[in-house]
């Protein structure tokens, strides 16, 4: 408070108006001779003991100092080896170097010249085996299906062929000596052509009907390079004569074929003797 707005010292006397009075009017002279005097000569200068508001003030220090506020969220730290490039969008597709591209994919070794020379040869030998194999199988099997074959078509025709030259009609002589020369072959065909007309007149005499069956044969030798063959058979000869009774005679029979074209034929033929003993 200013020194013009201390109480007076004297004490006033609330009933007395015109000294009150008095007391008023004179400090609003005061004030406006205050107000007067710091127009023309600037502000009043302080009373002791008051702050002289002209004056910029230091701070007051005397009380706790404010705190400073502090930001909750850090700020992201900055990894100094951070790749700019991983960041999407930074990268440069269109400045791309295939020789960066080449360089991180994986580094693929080139075999030396010695494991491919290996190689070949491991691979050579194997395709000599394999094709070695195959030949062999095929000419081991190859052989064994052909003499498979051989047999059995010598089986088929030396069978036939033994019926044929045990069968007869003495009422067509000249059919069946047809039909013998037809499975015969080499001597035994020559004999049978030299011989046509005494066969002829021998059959038509005996005045009899023959009809072979056979009843088993085997292939005892077979030679494919010189076209040989060697059967023997078992053969029921069934003999019916123009009057008298029926028999039957069984008879061993060996015979020798020859392959003649494709077809195997009879070159010799011959009873071989049953032993009893």
């Amino acid at each position: 408070m200013d020194a013009d707005d201390d109480p007076p010292t004297d004490p006033v006397d609330p009933v007395d108006p015109a000294r009150s009075g008095r007391s008023k009017a004179g400090l609003a002279a005061t004030t406006l001779s205050a107000l007067r005097a710091g127009v023309r000569g600037g502000p009043p200068a302080p009373a002791d003991g008051a702050v002289d508001l002209r004056k910029r003030q230091p701070p007051d220090r005397s009380g706790p100092e404010p705190t400073a506020e502090v930001g909750t969220e850090p700020a992201p730290a900055m990894d100094a080896d951070l790749d700019t490039d991983a960041v999407p969008g930074d990268a440069d597709t269109h400045d791309a170097d295939p020789d960066d591209a080449d360089a991180a994919g994986p580094v693929r070794s080139r075999p030396s010249v010695l494991t491919a020379v290996c190689a070949s040869v491991a691979v050579a030998a194997f395709v000599f085996a394999a094709v070695a194999g195959v030949l062999w199988w095929r000419a081991d099997h190859g052989t064994a299906r052909k003499i498979g074959v051989a047999r059995e078509q010598v089986d088929v025709d030396a069978r036939l062929a033994i019926v044929t030259v045990n069968t007869s009609d003495y009422r067509h002589p000249s059919d069946a000596l047809a039909n013998w020369l037809d499975v015969s072959t080499g001597a035994l065909h020559t004999q049978f052509n030299q011989s046509r007309s005494t066969v002829v007149r021998v059959l038509a005499q005996a005045k009899m009907v023959t009809k072979a069956t056979v009843l088993d044969a085997a292939v005892t030798a077979l030679d494919l390079k010189k076209g040989t063959a060697s059967v023997i058979a078992s053969v029921n000869v069934t003999r019916t004569p123009a009057t008298g009774a029926v028999s039957t005679v069984r008879n061993r029979f060996r015979a020798s074929m020859t392959r003649i074209g494709g077809e195997w034929k009879l070159a010799d033929i011959a009873v071989v003797p049953v032993s009893l003993a």
